[in-house]
């Protein structure tokens, strides 16, 4: 890790392209995929920076952003991708980390939109509305999954023990706030590192530093693939 990187300790840096590079490193060791590294976005409005992941092999995906993918399980129903981004806000001098992001998507390599499955996110909640969210975390994509579970039956037998359900002998009170579809689930944010177990309910933000994030990294992506392995064992 090198000196600037070490700074991000404190939330800062001073250059973020030496920490671009570990973090390119990591998933490079982690992955056992040379030739790749990260691009600088141009166009990306106020004083922000962003790099996306690219490589050999790199095909297209459209999430938040215009992603480059590479080839990240290959299972008998198809080719899952994995993209990476990295973004930076400069301020007073400095830059500060904004989020880092992997992303699973599926589909054909010709496809230049594909499937978004997963996302999993480690953002500095610098604003009131990120303040309340898990950090790091996970999202899904609810679009493919229920395209994927509309075309399975589940068969069912009735029993003369089941007890009919009573919507009214529920005691949870409504939620009085708009009404939200099930297709928004991308905005959950399932908790990843929380330590409720041992120290309650507000335990599920971890700070962010250089060597929690390339851990990080390499945990995340390993698990991931682990979990696809275990799928398709």
């Amino acid at each position: 890790m090198t000196k600037k990187s070490k700074k991000l300790a404190m939330g800062q840096l001073l250059d973020p392209d030496d920490f671009v590079k570990d973090c390119r490193e990591v998933i490079e060791k982690t992955l056992n995929y040379k030739h790749i590294g990260f691009n600088e976005q141009r166009g990306i409005p106020g004083n922000r920076k962003l790099y996306i992941l690219t490589g050999a092999e790199a095909t297209q995906a459209e999430a938040k952003y215009k992603y480059a993918v590479i080839p990240f399980f290959k299972s008998q129903n198809g080719i899952y991708w994995l993209a990476a981004s990295l973004e930076f806000e400069f301020r007073q001098g400095i830059y500060l980390i904004v989020s880092v992001s992997l992303l699973i998507f599926k589909g054909e390599a010709t496809d230049n939109r594909k499937s978004a499955l997963l996302r999993a996110e480690w953002a500095c909640p610098q604003k009131n509305d990120l303040a309340r969210h898990a950090q790091p975390h996970w999202h899904i994509y609810p679009s493919h999954i229920n395209k994927e579970s509309a075309g399975v039956r589940t068969e069912f037998k009735a029993d003369a023990e089941i007890q009919t359900f009573d919507p009214e002998a529920l005691e949870i009170e409504p939620h009085e706030g708009t009404v939200v579809e099930w297709e928004r689930a991308e905005k959950f944010h399932f908790a990843m590192a929380a330590r409720w177990h041992s120290e309650g309910n507000d335990a599920h933000q971890e700070k962010m530093q250089a060597g929690g994030i390339l851990k990080w990294l390499e945990g995340c992506i390993k698990y991931t693939r682990d979990q696809f392995t275990f799928l398709y064992r």
